[in-house]
């Protein structure tokens, strides 16, 4: 069982992809999603595909929530940094939001 911290946080990813197809954005979830329940510092993680494709939008989402004292261990893991170079190719760029 795991023990939370008093500051838990919320790790937000947006990604742009070079390409916006849905072959593209299944590509992307499915690595991100490689990380589900395989990293102990994170209590939640969810991954989401947009469906508007407005101006506006992000063409995947991944949202992590972990204690905040962990957000370097988790940056630097060694599963997180193997699904960043594997997606690598695909993502045009990316935009954060921490927030606690």
């Amino acid at each position: 069982m795991k023990i939370e911290s008093e500051v838990t946080m919320t790790h937000i990813v947006f990604f742009k992809l070079k390409e916006s197809t849905p072959e593209n954005q299944d590509q992307l979830a499915a690595i991100l999603n490689k990380m589900q329940g395989k990293i102990d510092l994170v209590h939640e993680m969810e991954v989401g595909k947009d469906f508007l494709h407005s101006d506006r939008s992000f063409d995947v989402a991944l949202i992590v929530r972990l204690d905040k004292e962990n957000l370097d261990a988790y940056q630097n893991n060694a599963l997180h940094c193997a699904c960043k170079k594997e997606f690598a190719p695909l993502v045009d760029y990316s935009k954060t939001v921490d927030f606690e």
